[in-house]
Order: C-alpha cells, then structure tokens, then sequence
C-alpha cells in the first residue's frame, strides 16, 4: 500500500468527527441512516477527479451516490435513463444517476442541510449558463431540469449573477 493512503472512517468515527467539529447531533439513528443510505463518502470520488484536474463532465463514475430510502420531498426524481437528445444516435441511453447530475443533486442537498444560505447552486447555474453549448445530457441532467422544485428557486435570471461572470 502506497504512503498516500487514508484510511476511511466508520459511520461511528464519522458521527465522532462531527461532534468534535461543533455539530449537534441530536438523533444519532438518524444520522447513521444518513451516512449509510445516502453514501455522501462516494463524493470523495468527484473531489479527486477535481482536485487532479479529471474531466468529469462527460464521464460516467465508477462510484454513485445512493438515493435515501426515505427521500426528502424536495429530492427530485432522477431517471435510470436519459435518451439522447441527438438525432444522429437516437438510440443511445447513458445512466444520470452515474454521472455528475446525480452528485451535484447530493452536494446541494448537502448543502440545503448545512448551509441552508449558500449560493452554491446559483453559481453553479451561472456556470452552466455560461457555457450553453456543453451538453447536459453527457452530465446527465435531465432536459428541463431547472424547472424541478429542488432546482427552480436557484434558477434565477442571469442578470441576478451578473457579479460571477466579471
């Protein structure tokens, strides 16, 4: 084993870090039913492609994030698979929920909980409309996925995030 391993944590070691850190956990069955159904370690996948300048917009992850069992109202629905939206290959399908649509619902969900006043998902919308030529499909968003209540009260005019593209 190369030195540049670390070891992961147990959902107790885990539930251990985040009390340390301040964070008040007032049901810890529920926090394990997190940590285990939800599987928010996977993200750690996406954070070293990101980190090691991988592309990951058109790629299909090896890892997914799972959908709770007990989903939140506000999660939205993602489809097992998308049809392509190109007429020279109709027939191709990819998988959302194993590409980086699928994570970045888990990161803003994430961030719904933690930091309910961040402006993450309105900067990340401001990228995608400034590159409205990337295919979503290939990220594996859904055609008309700024209309999903989880998304449309992020999805603003872009005058309002006029500061992000100066």
């Amino acid at each position: 084993m190369n030195g540049f391993s670390k070891p992961s944590f147990t959902i107790e070691q885990q539930i251990s870090l985040l009390r340390e850190r301040g964070l008040h956990i007032p049901d810890e069955n529920r926090t394990k039913r997190y940590l285990s159904n939800i599987g928010y370690f996977r993200l750690s996948d996406l954070r070293n492609m990101c980190a090691h300048h991988s592309r990951v917009w058109n790629r299909e992850f090896g890892s997914r994030p799972e959908i709770a069992k007990e989903v939140q109202a506000q999660w939205p629905i993602i489809a097992h698979t998308l049809p392509s939206p190109f007429q020279n290959s109709p027939e191709q399908t990819i998988s959302p929920q194993r590409r980086l649509y699928m994570f970045v619902v888990v990161m803003q969900s994430l961030l719904n909980v933690v930091s309910p006043k961040s402006r993450w998902a309105e900067r990340f919308i401001d990228l995608l409309d400034r590159y409205p030529h990337d295919s979503r499909w290939h990220m594996g968003f859904p055609e008309d996925w700024q209309s999903d209540p989880f998304w449309s009260r992020f999805a603003t005019s872009p005058s309002k995030h006029k500061q992000y593209r100066e």
